[in-house]
């Protein structure tokens, strides 16, 4: 009896908080994300993120082939281990795990890397911005500014009857 009026009275309190109807003021369309709604070091750290599980499956497989081209060559297998081998019979258990944890750590330290290299561009693009955005440009000419513009000289083409005369271009000819 105890349990039953337990019940009611929950599910009661649940359906007290819980609206029938939705707000006729607020809108259900998703809306975008603003350009300054996250901080810039949240966006770096979310590619971070992005780049250590990306770059994890293909540091696994260059571990796993570091991993068996170093027992191979130390002596330690008469045979080169298959790393896409399913049987399992190529690593123990406590070698695939060695393999996975190292994996995981360079994965980590490469989206690390990729972390810092991206704060220090960002770094560097907003003083450069604010360097540009807090100074005015001066232009220095190179050469002296001339009061009057220099005209051409004039092209002296020959009269309109006359055939143009081969120019001679300094070679001799036989």
């Amino acid at each position: 009896m105890i349990k039953r009026t337990a019940v009611i009275v929950a599910a009661i309190l649940l359906l007290i908080n819980v609206p029938v109807f939705p707000d006729s003021a607020s809108s259900t369309e998703p809306v975008p994300y603003d350009k300054n709604e996250f901080p810039q070091w949240s966006k770096d750290l979310r590619r971070a993120e992005i780049v250590s599980f990306g770059s994890l499956p293909f540091v696994t497989i260059g571990v796993t082939m570091g991993y068996g081209s170093y027992l191979y060559f130390t002596g330690s297998t008469s045979s080169f281990p298959n790393p896409l081998d399913k049987s399992g019979n190529s690593f123990s258990s406590e070698e695939q795990l060695k393999i996975f944890g190292m994996s995981l750590g360079i994965s980590c330290v490469i989206g690390i890397v990729d972390f810092i290299i991206n704060r220090i561009i960002n770094i560097n693009n907003s003083r450069r911005n604010a360097e540009l955005n807090g100074s005015s440009i001066t232009v220095t000419p190179v050469y002296p500014v001339l009061e009057q513009p220099v005209d051409p000289p004039p092209l002296e083409l020959p009269p309109p009857d006359e055939p143009p005369q081969p120019q001679d271009s300094g070679e001799l000819s036989e």
